[in-house]
């Protein structure tokens, strides 16, 4: 399997942050599609098969918890980002079955592990 096989698909309604996390992801393998709001996520997630979804919490046109509910039914990671200080949300959101919860400005380091881990996890299921 090629480095770039696993695509991560990006939600994030701030075209410059948008632009510069899949300029980061590119950067170090990954292949993305990004988006600026989550409209026909269902059908977007069952054609490209995302192995995560990385999403900002506050889209203009569906919930954090709605995009979740989606994700979980189509059995795809989700990683929340967000711009304020939502610790109770955070912690609901995982309990609801989201991987991560990074605050903004968030280590991009901490971003690149939590997605080569899935990326390991995703080789030791094919196998």
């Amino acid at each position: 399997m090629a480095e770039n096989d696993h695509l991560v698909l990006v939600l994030e309604p701030d075209e410059a942050v948008r632009s510069a996390l899949s300029s980061l992801l590119r950067h170090h393998g990954w292949r993305v599609t990004a988006r600026a709001e989550g409209a026909a996520l269902a059908e977007v997630l069952t054609a490209t098969s995302p192995l995560v979804l990385i999403c900002e919490t506050a889209l203009p046109d569906m919930t954090a918890t709605a995009v979740l509910s989606l994700c979980v039914a189509a059995g795809v990671p989700v990683v929340f980002t967000s711009h304020r200080n939502e610790t109770q949300k955070a912690v609901d959101l995982m309990r609801k079955g989201a991987l991560d919860f990074l605050e903004k400005p968030f280590p991009q380091k901490r971003l690149l592990e939590v997605l080569e881990e899935l990326r390991v996890r995703a080789r030791v299921k094919q196998k």
